[in-house]
C-alpha cells in the first residue's frame, strides 16, 4: 500500500511540473508584429494643455477699487474655454475649484444674476460636437457690514486673490468592429 501511494504521489508531482512547464511555455511566448492606431488625446484649457491653472481674479473683474485692486463689492466672470480640437474621441470632463484662499464672503456662481452657487461643470464632449466649450464663472465678493466680515475683508487687503481651476477628462473609447 505505501508503495502504491508513493508511485501515484510520484506521478502527480511529475504530472503538475509538466504542466506548469508547458503553461508557462505557450502563456509566455508571444512573437510578432502589430501597428495601432492611438487617438489624440490633448484638450486645451483656456489655450493651455495644462489641465491645473490659477487664475487671478483682478485679471477678470468688471469692477475693481483704484482701476487696480479687488474689494468688497469687486465682481467678474472667468471665462473657461475647453478645446477639444485635438481630441479623437469623446470625453466626460468635469471643472472644480482647487483649494483656494478668499474672503469669506466672496463667492462664485454659474449664472450672470448671482444666485446659482458654482459646485462643478461637468458634462460630456461628444466627438461630433463643436471642438469648442466655454463656461463662464461669475465671482461676487459681497459688501457686508457686520464686524466680522470687516475684519474678514481686512485680511485680504492689498493682495492677490487667486483661485485654482482643476479639469479632470475621462475618455469615453468605443471600439466598432466590423
Amino acid at each position: 500500500m505505501k508503495k502504491y501511494v508513493l508511485i501515484v504521489l510520484i506521478a502527480l508531482i511529475v504530472c503538475l511540473f509538466s504542466v506548469s512547464i508547458t503553461y508557462s511555455y505557450y502563456s509566455s511566448r508571444a512573437l510578432g508584429e502589430a501597428n495601432v492606431l492611438v487617438a489624440r488625446f490633448k484638450p486645451r484649457l483656456n489655450g493651455s494643455v495644462d489641465s491645473n491653472q490659477v487664475i487671478n481674479l483682478r485679471d477678470t473683474a468688471d469692477e475693481t477699487y483704484l482701476d487696480e485692486y479687488l474689494a468688497p463689492g469687486s465682481f467678474g466672470v472667468i471665462e473657461l474655454t475647453l478645446d477639444f480640437s485635438k481630441v479623437d474621441v469623446s470625453a466626460d470632463y468635469e471643472i472644480v475649484l482647487g483649494t483656494y484662499d478668499l474672503p469669506d464672503n466672496l463667492q462664485f456662481y454659474t449664472d450672470s444674476t448671482y444666485t446659482e452657487l458654482f459646485e462643478s461643470f461637468d458634462d460630456t464632449y461628444n466627438i461630433t460636437d463643436e471642438p469648442t466649450i466655454t463656461h463662464s464663472l461669475y465671482w461676487l465678493w459681497e459688501e457686508r457690514d457686520d464686524e466680522e466680515s470687516i475684519a474678514n475683508d481686512a485680511l485680504y487687503a492689498d493682495m492677490d486673490l487667486e483661485v485654482p481651476i482643476v479639469v479632470s477628462y475621462d475618455k469615453l473609447v468605443k471600439a466598432d468592429y466590423e
